[in-house]
């Protein structure tokens, strides 16, 4: 029986795997930080814009409209501004939370490069590569950031542990001779080949049975001429 690897060990491991991440990570990170910035002090000069602008709207240009919806006006002008301001900041609050959300998948999509991988393997131990196995199930798509990400939540998450645990009840499985079990629709084994044999026999007549035929009626000729010609009519006795 092979033994786990040691909790330090896998403690090492995850270190490994998240210096590594943090390599990978750092350009985007620093776009990410520059991006939030910027989109900070946007932000701050287009309220602060709007909010100066409304300061200095008068509202004598609708007069016209009579002096008191212009003192109506005047005593709500600050709140309209602050509510332009607040529409002006849900709007760029979601705007950047859509594109952070976006930049972070795509972040998480980008394949690792081969040299990288390289490195990262030679020092990580036997049950931690094997975990990166476990998560890299398609091996039609290149290994991403993501699949690291993921390898380092499962190490901390005991999954070392887990596989051991299914290896040894697998073991004791086939040791008390349960087979695996069948993959869902397959058939058991022997089904397919007693399936014709069952069929045919279905198919076959006993020995001994006659073929079934039906009893003519008491009174009733049997009639030989076409099934859909017309039928004379009975006559006294009973017969066409």
């Amino acid at each position: 029986m092979m033994t786990p690897t040691s909790p330090d060990r896998l403690r090492q491991d995850s270190r490994l795997l998240g210096r590594t991440l943090l390599n990978l990570a750092t350009p985007r990170l620093l776009l990410r930080g520059g991006v939030i910035v910027l989109a900070i002090i946007l932000w701050l000069a287009v309220c602060r814009w709007l909010l100066a602008f409304g300061a200095t709207l008068r509202y004598d240009s609708l007069l016209t409209l009579g002096e008191q919806t212009v003192d109506l006006l005047r005593r709500i002008n600050p709140y309209l501004w602050w509510a332009a301001a607040a529409l002006v900041s849900l709007a760029a609050f979601f705007g950047l939370r859509a594109w952070l959300a976006s930049d972070i998948a795509a972040g998480h999509a980008r394949p690792v490069e081969a040299g990288v991988l390289g490195e990262l393997a030679a020092g990580l131990s036997a049950d931690s590569l094997n975990v990166l196995g476990w998560i890299w199930r398609d091996r039609g798509e290149p290994l991403t950031i993501g699949d690291l990400i993921a390898t380092r939540r499962e190490i901390r998450s005991g999954r070392v542990a887990k596989m051991y645990l299914a290896r040894e009840q697998e073991s004791a499985l086939a040791q008390a001779g349960v087979a695996a079990a069948p993959a869902p629709g397959a058939a058991a084994p022997g089904h397919a080949a007693r399936a014709p044999r069952a069929a045919a026999a279905a198919r076959t007549p006993a020995a001994g049975s006659q073929p079934f035929r039906p009893e003519p009626q008491a009174g009733v000729e049997p009639h030989l001429g076409p099934l859909d010609g017309p039928r004379p009519a009975p006559g006294p006795g009973g017969r066409a």
